[in-house]
């Protein structure tokens, strides 16, 4: 009777300490407030008290402390927070590692994505991690927990949308037109920016598409101005950067921003999240439609010569991407000039050009976005790429606000430029006219740097 007894308290025993999971074992040491408030902070609390197993890499309150202070106030922020889940699920394995297994410097993918490496001698995680010897293998009923003294650093922290882009091949020809777009210097600032990123792939296939659309307008309707991880979308509108809204669609096992679909989620940078999709997103264009203008007529000057002029088709896509000058398109002109006018111009100087030629040309300069609208990062890219339009209001030709025109204001000329984004610019043509061409977020009082510590249980 006796031993039964006793078997059964052990056999008790051994079940309750199976029963505790790793957060339960990290609540039995003070030395884990600051982790543990962090857990609560970010929602994982309830995913790591789970069935696992799990390996918990856990840094002490000192290695919390270590962190920079802007670094820790902004991950204590709710609208940060898929950013502080990213730092913490890069402590975190899918499996039970022992430390002997550690030591065999092995390499692993964590929870958010991305790798780690042991070392031995001292045992650390990555370089410089040491393993406190003193909190090691704490076995819970779901997994195990190391102690570290340094927090891991994921990518996400020192790298923002632009830093991600770059160092993912498979957007390249995206980076190419952010550059050209003139939008690096703006997504590379504070956020949060939730990108939409099309792929190589899904730009190859548009690769002829004929365009009418600014390249920073479409560039602009891949931008949402929020931190939007993908479990807070939801189905409905989500407006863009270029002021226009994109119509998202949750499936069951996938999502639909118009007709793309985001083929990889939740990529985070440490000013927002991008979320690859395989269609390039292209706003409404209003530019499509046949202009209900005619073309104005060729106008005979004093001269008497007689040109003829041609315009280009509509710019591809990838015109706009590739071209060294992505926002200059040619538009070339043919002058024939007649005998009399060949004499004329033989016979007559040359007239140096009126003051008032001069101001036209300095009106189209002026739709160029600023130089300081290029490298500021605080002003909004829109306002910057849609200054041509308040421009245009204000001098004498007459535009529509998406329509491309070029303005017809001197006497002759070989060759004039077409501004895309700007949609306007100063030709040497006498006597013409103008030629048409969320999850909810919890967060808690800062009592800790992540905010109140939780509670225990019996509390």
């Amino acid at each position: 009777m006796l031993m039964l007894t006793l078997a059964t308290a052990v056999a008790y025993i051994v079940e309750s300490i199976s029963a505790q999971n790793i957060i339960d074992k990290l609540r039995e040491d003070s030395n884990n407030a600051i982790i543990l408030d962090a857990l609560n902070n970010a929602d994982l609390v309830d995913a790591l008290s789970g069935e696992g197993p799990f390996t918990l890499f856990s840094p002490d309150n000192e290695a919390f402390e270590a962190l920079d202070e802007a670094l820790v106030q902004k991950l204590a922020e709710p609208k940060w927070k898929p950013q502080l889940q990213d730092l913490l699920l890069y402590h975190v394995l899918g499996k039970k590692v022992l430390s002997t297994k550690l030591e065999e410097e092995i390499t692993a993918t964590t929870l958010n994505g991305e790798d780690i490496t042991t070392k031995d001698e001292p045992l650390r995680v990555n370089e410089d991690a040491n393993i406190d010897d003193s909190y090691v293998d704490i076995e819970g009923g779901n997994g195990i927990i190391h102690g570290i003294l340094k927090v891991l650093i994921p990518t996400s922290v020192g790298s923002n949308v632009v830093d991600i882009l770059e160092g993912d091949e498979r957007f390249s020809t995206l980076v190419q037109a952010l550059e050209n777009g003139e939008l690096v210097d703006f997504l590379s600032g504070d956020g949060p920016f939730t990108i939409f990123a099309p792929t190589d792939d899904a730009f190859d296939a548009i690769a002829d598409l004929e365009i009418s659309v600014p390249l920073a307008d479409i560039l602009q309707y891949h931008v949402v101005e929020a931190n939007a991880h993908s479990s807070t979308l939801s189905d409905g509108d989500v407006e863009t950067l270029n002021g226009e809204s994109v119509e998202v669609l949750v499936l069951d096992d996938s999502v639909m921003v118009n007709d793309a679909t985001v083929v990889d989620a939740d990529i985070i940078a440490n000013n927002g999240i991008i979320h690859a999709i395989d269609t390039v997103l292209i706003p409404d264009d209003e530019t499509s439609e046949p202009s209900s203008s005619p073309t104005p007529p060729i106008v005979p000057t004093s001269s008497s010569m007689s040109m003829s002029y041609a315009t280009t088709e509509s710019p591809t896509l990838m015109s706009y991407i590739t071209t060294n000058s992505p926002t200059e398109i040619a538009l070339s002109m043919t002058m024939e000039p007649t005998m009399e006018s060949t004499m004329e111009s033989t016979m007559k100087p040359t007239k140096k050009p009126k003051s008032s030629k001069s101001k036209s040309s300095k009106k189209s300069k002026s739709s160029k976005p600023s130089k300081s609208s290029k490298s500021s990062k605080s002003s909004k890219p829109s306002k910057s790429s849609k200054q041509s339009k308040t421009t245009s209001k204000k001098s004498k030709s007459k535009k529509s606000s998406k329509t491309s025109k070029a303005e017809w204001t001197g006497k002759t000329a070989k060759k004039i430029t077409l501004l895309d984004n700007s949609m306007s610019t100063s030709l040497d043509i006498d006597s013409m006219s103008t030629l048409p061409i969320d999850a909810k977020i919890v967060h808690h009082n800062k009592d800790h740097i992540f905010g109140r510590p939780e509670e225990q249980e019996d509390s």
